[in-house]
């Protein structure tokens, strides 16, 4: 993938002003300082040795696989979603419920 796709918004069309809409969700950022901070997380140092891009509607996510076999998601929020702490705030909430959900439907079984 190079560089460039991971700021710009790859994952379909606009029917209206699409250039306008893809300007609007376009997110430029540091990717080495990203993946330096990936590398850092967990219980050792380990380097990124792959970045695969998942996009939704608005956010971007990022899959970083490390050297040493864990994986780690970084979330770089669109600034037309709304305010970051708020949408991420809601998307970690979902993915509570969801966990706390299936553990109790687990333990019935």
């Amino acid at each position: 993938m190079v560089h460039e796709d991971l700021f710009a918004y790859t994952n379909g069309h606009f029917l209206i002003d699409e250039e306008h809409q893809f300007s609007r969700r376009y997110i430029r950022f540091d990717l080495d300082a990203l993946c330096n901070s990936a590398a850092a997380v967990g219980r050792g140092s380990s380097r990124v040795t792959a970045v695969e891009k998942m996009e939704g509607g608005f956010s971007k996510a990022f899959l970083m696989k490390k050297a040493d076999g864990t994986e780690v998601i970084a979330k770089i929020p669109c600034r037309i979603a709304g305010p970051p702490s708020l949408t991420t705030a809601g998307e970690v909430g979902v993915l509570e419920y969801s966990m706390w959900f299936y553990w109790r439907i687990k333990s019935r079984s």
